[in-house]
């Protein structure tokens, strides 16, 4: 096998540390800010759901002019530069982006 597999270098014991499960990187009903790759681009939105089969996150957000219908958008999570869960604000003051938590 050229290039070897993930346990070619560790002697076949897959020594390096597991990569975190995208449910626990990106939690179901979690606001999010993604930064994506080419581009930088900043996409927003609510995690509906996440394979890790395909390693796809699936961001929902809703449109500003109606109620019935959601903007969907799957994204592979190699294309992640860098995310931050924004926290909601329960104090009353203001919306969804209260709060946030960095994570690389």
């Amino acid at each position: 096998m050229i290039g070897g597999g993930p346990a070619s270098s560790s002697g076949g014991k897959g020594g390096g540390a597991k990569p975190e499960s995208l449910d626990a990187a990106y939690p179901v009903n979690a606001y999010m800010e993604l930064t994506l790759s080419p581009g930088g681009e900043v996409v927003r939105g609510v995690v509906y759901c996440t394979d890790e089969v395909s390693k796809s996150i699936v961001l929902r957000k809703s449109l500003a002019h109606t109620t019935l219908a959601s903007e969907v958008r799957v994204i592979n999570a190699s294309c992640v530069l860098s995310r931050k869960r924004i926290e909601a604000d329960t104090s009353g003051g203001g919306g969804k982006e209260g709060a946030v938590a960095e994570a690389a």
